[in-house]
């Protein structure tokens, strides 16, 4: 199942990657440029909160005002922020970092690259039997900056179980979180916010 699942993820991640209308980020005199190699160098995995460090750092000037959408249990509410807390609004991403040394043996490694359009993606993978939240992460890289990460997170404790899907990318950023309890209720939460580019 993951397997297809990473296929799908590729092919979708692609076809957005290589779209004509992919944005880049302005550059600000003194931006911080990250390459590929500068994510992992000296590090255990992927430096999570380095990217979005640069991402705020390099871009979000550019894309306010920004449309946040909410949406719970089906009843959705949009509003436009002229501003935008970014460790507040992306702190669940923040949370998510495994680049840690007591991570290190927790997960598998996979790296496709396709040299002939610039990409490359690097998957985490929770091993089998190991008690991490942090499920799935997957970044995608074009022409060796990193562009998007999406990531899949479980928890399950006495009273309920729940998955949270969290997706970056230059466009904006989504969270959804799934919460079953033990009685039977799910309830849904999804937050959408779209960069104004």
């Amino acid at each position: 199942m993951k397997k297809y699942f990473f296929s799908l993820l590729i092919l979708t991640c692609l076809f957005g990657a290589c779209s004509t209308e992919s944005v880049s980020p302005p550059q600000n005199e003194g931006s911080k440029e990250i390459h590929f190699d500068d994510y992992f160098t000296g590090k255990v995995f992927f430096d999570l909160p380095d990217f979005l460090d640069a991402e705020r750092e390099n871009f979000l000037k550019g894309v306010l005002p920004v449309e946040k959408t909410v949406v719970l249990n089906g009843a959705s509410e949009t509003q436009t922020l002229d501003s935008l807390d970014w460790e507040l609004e992306l702190g669940e991403f923040y949370k998510s970092d495994i680049n840690k040394p007591s991570l290190m043996d927790k997960y598998a490694v996979r790296e496709i690259t396709f040299d002939t359009i610039g990409v490359r993606a690097v998957t985490y993978d929770a091993k089998e039997g190991e008690d991490v939240a942090v499920r799935q992460m997957d970044i995608l890289f074009s022409e060796e900056k990193a562009t998007s990460v999406t990531i899949v997170k479980e928890t399950k404790n006495m009273l309920n179980e729940g998955q949270k899907r969290l997706s970056y990318s230059r466009n904006g950023y989504e969270i959804k979180n799934i919460r079953s309890s033990l009685g039977g209720t799910t309830d849904t939460l999804e937050i959408k916010s779209m960069f104004k580019i």
